[in-house]
């Protein structure tokens, strides 16, 4: 029993880590377009 709880915690921690990854993914394909390169340090 033991663990098939920790795997049910990894599986629910890896699809919140995705959801994460999915909106900052998102949230810098909407930024790329905006960006100036030569104001970049």
């Amino acid at each position: 029993m033991y663990v098939a709880e920790l795997e049910e915690q990894w599986r629910r921690a890896a699809e919140a880590d995705a959801t994460i990854l999915r909106a900052m993914t998102g949230m810098i394909g909407q930024a790329l377009p905006h960006m100036r390169p030569d104001k970049l340090s």
